[in-house]
Formats: structure tokens, C-alpha cells, sequence
């Protein structure tokens, strides 16, 4: 897409024209909606570290609620509700704030972004495959 601005003929991104056309077919030219539209990988970090922390906040308050429940029923707590908080402080908050800082980091377009995307999902996904793995050897 090329319009006419104040510096003469341009593309949407800005740059001159000149070798726009070269080594692609007519009409596939990137336009200003084309590039807002774009998903890109710091979108699926954003949405993963949303979902993470909502897990967490979930297996918080599910913490909670087995503590408030043990108390009613025996009149004393010792340790209900321990292995979602557990899980919830040492999985899923670590792994949100990885994929926080990847989304943050990718959207930046900084040079570490994809390692980081990387860092974030292999901590998310090999606790899961370490457990699953186990338990099928068994």
C-alpha cells in the first residue's frame, strides 16, 4: 500500500518505495491493518501469563476455603489446604511471571524475547512431562 505523505511516496511502514515490489507477487504487499492484525508470539505470552495467574489466584483462594473447612469440621487446622498454596506459590506463580516478562520483553521486540518465550515454556511444560513420565513408569 503506498500513499503519498508530506515526504512524497512511502509505504505504511515508512520507509521509501523504492524495492517494495521486488522478489514478491503483485497484490502482496503488507498493509497498516495486515501489521495491527498480526498475532505474534508476546500475544500468547500475555494470554498464558493470564491464565497462569488466574490458576493461581484460583488455588489460592482453594487453599482457603480447605483451611475455613477443616477448621469448621474438626475445630483446628494443621495442614488442609497446603498442597494447592504449595502448588500454586512454587508452579503456577513463577511460571506467570516468566510469561509476564516474556510478553513484556517480546512486545519490546527486545533480543532476548524468544529466549525467555522458550525459558517460560519449558518451565511450564516440564514439571507436567517430568510427573506424567513418572507416573507411567511406575
Amino acid at each position: 500500500m503506498v500513499w503519498l505523505g508530506e515526504g512524497g511516496a512511502s509505504t505504511v511502514s515508512g520507509r521509501p518505495e523504492a524495492g517494495l515490489g521486488e522478489g514478491r507477487p503483485p497484490g502482496s504487499e503488507t498493509t497498516r491493518y495486515d501489521e495491527l492484525m498480526k498475532v505474534r508470539t508476546w500475544h500468547f505470552d500475555a494470554a498464558l501469563a493470564g491464565i497462569f495467574a488466574a490458576a493461581s489466584l484460583w488455588l489460592f483462594w482453594v487453599a482457603k476455603a480447605q483451611a475455613a473447612s477443616a477448621v469448621r469440621e474438626y475445630g483446628y487446622n494443621v495442614d488442609s489446604g497446603a498442597i494447592p498454596y504449595a502448588v500454586a506459590l512454587v508452579f503456577f506463580m513463577p511460571v506467570a511471571v516468566l510469561f509476564v516478562a516474556a510478553a513484556v520483553v517480546g512486545s519490546r521486540g527486545w533480543r532476548f524475547g524468544r529466549s525467555l518465550h522458550w525459558l517460560a515454556i519449558a518451565a511450564a511444560v516440564c514439571p507436567i512431562a517430568y510427573e506424567f513420565i513418572s507416573s507411567v513408569s511406575k
